[in-house]
Parts: structure tokens; C-alpha cells; sequence
């Protein structure tokens, strides 16, 4: 699942994650579509990577939401900002800053993904 309220980074983040082999099932520009999706359908999302500043609900309080539905997705904050300390960070597998080498992102996928 990718939630980023940027269209072109997810639709980039999608095509480099196809072409290394992962599917990308679910595309958000919010979080509080992406935790509507998770809380009315069956989850087969087995990672997101969830932008940190979004319009309607911030990454933070989404992946709240979604893990208190869905506790065993494997969560990748995407964040831009400097300013990383207003959070827990406990709530997630990564935290990535932008810009994001795709290499450094597919890597994490992996990496949690078999945690």
C-alpha cells in the first residue's frame, strides 16, 4: 500500500516497486482513505509506505488506526520534514527521509518484510 498525498511519488514509488517484484495492490493520497480502505475490506497489504504530512489525517494518526485494525502490516514512514521528534516512533518497522533512494526503499521493503 503506498499513501502519499503527492500523486507522482506514488505512481514512481509504484513503478519502481513493480519492476523489483513487489505488487502494489492499494494507492492513497490521504490517510484517512487508506484507514476506510483497511477497515472495510479483507487486508491482503502486507507493507505500507505511508507519507508523514498528508491532507485529512497525518501518516501518524493513520498507521495508528490501520495497525489497531490490521496489527501485522509492516508500516515505512516516509517523511520530508527535518523534525522527526513529534511522534513515536515505535510505530513503525522504518523511517525513511525524502528524497528516498529507491535502492534504500526497496531494500527496507525487503528487509522488513522478512522480519
Amino acid at each position: 500500500m503506498l499513501v502519499d498525498d503527492e500523486q507522482d511519488i506514488r505512481e514512481l514509488y509504484a513503478r519502481i516497486l513493480n519492476r523489483e517484484g513487489c505488487t502494489t495492490i492499494h494507492s492513497f493520497s490521504n490517510g484517512a482513505d487508506a484507514v476506510a480502505a483497511v477497515e472495510q475490506e479483507t487486508n491482503d497489504t502486507d507493507v505500507m509506505v505511508i507519507d508523514y504530512q498528508m491532507p485529512k489525517m497525518d501518516g501518524v494518526e493513520a498507521t495508528r488506526r490501520i495497525r489497531g485494525v490490521s496489527p501485522n502490516i509492516k508500516v515505512i514512514m516516509a517523511s520530508g520534514s527535518d523534525n522527526l521528534s513529534d511522534f513515536d516512533k515505535s510505530l513503525f518497522d522504518a523511517i525513511l527521509t525524502k528524497p528516498i533512494s529507491f535502492r534504500d526503499l526497496v531494500n527496507t521493503i525487503r528487509r522488513i518484510s522478512t522480519s
